[in-house]
């Protein structure tokens, strides 16, 4: 009888241990499980770990992009330097350089910065060029609007007005490089031979306006923007027909030429032609201040009959002969003071003229206006490479 009566003493002092005992493996479970999975748990920091690992590694390969740019200058960097190695670590577009700390610099790359100190900044095209590059050749290259046609990289530095740099081609374009079909808004543009352009007579109301209008409206013009340097296609660009003549004349007396000047008045509907048509600017032309005249011969020549001074800056006078294959002048953009039909042109005997729009040799010469923040530097050939 006690002996029955100890087993089930022993047999419940069992039992008992055992509850106890999934008590606790309970309660350690979960103490267990919300060290695990809990706030802090090892999971989270295990997942926050690797997070942190792997931000440490994009870092590091951030500094070896900045230290592979400051072996290769040699002690320094510039902020193209450093794009060109971050692009070679983590691809096109995949970065970032911001460089408008005046002491800091921040590199930054798939979600990551780093902080490295302010390198040299590169000067812009603007800050570079000044009235003795004007002429200096330019790697630009425009693609016809139809592509048959082929491309055109004839380039030259023109001006810098202290915002923009402008280049314009070395003489006057072929007429399959220009979108001459689009030219139909307010009056028609017309073509001669292979590189004269022209309006058509019968639009002779406001004709030298319309005409300016078509000169100057860069839609007409966009595949002149368009262009590449070293293979790189050039953004922010904008492109008209040619020079203005205030541009044409600040660029001659910035490169210390005979002094030329204009004036601007706004041209009044003083005939029947004009009576439907809006009051517009229009210039004078002269070597005096405030001129009054339509013209300014700008020509000479040494012993030999050669032309000389800025006559034989090809910059302006990219031909001083007749040549059949080329044009014996080449249109500005801006309407003479003197009728509503006429226009400013650069004639190959040196002299700025006006004349009717209706010339039959006369050409253009486009000018295309790069943005203010481009970069360039000469290559071996001496030619300006844009970026």
């Amino acid at each position: 009888m006690e002996n029955l009566k100890s087993k089930k003493m022993s047999a419940g002092i069992t039992l008992i241990a055992l509850v106890v005992t999934i008590i606790v493996l309970l309660i350690l479970a979960g103490i267990s499980i919300q060290m695990l999975t809990g706030d802090n748990g090892i999971l989270q920091r295990a997942g926050e770990a690797k997070e942190s690992s792997e931000a440490e590694q994009i870092k590091e390969r951030i500094k070896l992009a900045y230290h592979s740019a400051l072996t290769g200058g040699k002690g320094s960097y510039t902020k193209e330097s450093l794009e060109e190695e971050l692009e070679n670590e983590f691809g096109e577009n995949n970065y970032n350089v911001d460089d408008s700390g005046e002491t800091n610099w921040i590199l930054t790359a798939q979600g990551q910065s780093v902080k490295i100190s302010a390198g040299i900044k590169e000067k812009t095209l603007v800050q570079k060029i000044t009235a003795t590059n004007y002429g200096d050749s330019v790697d630009y290259t425009i693609t016809a609007p139809d592509p048959n046609n082929g491309t055109y990289s004839d380039w030259k530095i023109f001006y810098n007005d202290g915002t923009n740099v402008y280049i314009i081609t070395g003489d006057c374009v072929p007429v399959n490089k220009i979108n001459v079909a689009g030219m139909t808004s307010g009056m028609t543009i017309l073509t001669s031979g292979d590189y004269a352009v022209y309006g058509q007579y019968d639009q002779y109301y406001h004709f030298g306006a319309d005409g300016v209008d078509q000169l100057v409206n860069t839609a007409n013009w966009s595949n002149f923007a368009n262009g590449t340097s070293a293979g790189k296609k050039i953004d922010g660009a904008t492109a008209t027909g040619g020079p203005t003549l205030d541009m044409w004349i600040a660029s001659w007396n910035a490169k210390g030429y005979t002094p030329l000047y204009s004036k601007r008045v706004t041209r009044q509907k003083s005939d029947t032609y004009e009576a439907n048509q809006a009051d517009y600017d229009a210039y004078y032309v002269g070597t005096s201040e405030n001129p009054t005249t339509y013209s300014a011969l700008i020509e000479t020549r040494d012993g030999n009959n050669n032309p000389n001074g800025g006559y034989g800056d090809s910059l302006y006078f990219p031909h001083t002969k007749q040549d059949s294959s080329r044009c014996v002048a080449y249109w500005l953009t801006s309407p003479a003071a003197r009728a509503n039909t006429n226009i400013y042109d650069v004639n190959i005997s040196g002299i700025l003229y006006d004349n009717y729009f209706v010339e039959d040799t006369f050409g253009v010469r486009p000018v295309v206006c790069l943005p203010s923040s481009i970069l360039g530097e000469r290559d071996v050939n001496g030619r300006w490479v844009l970026k």
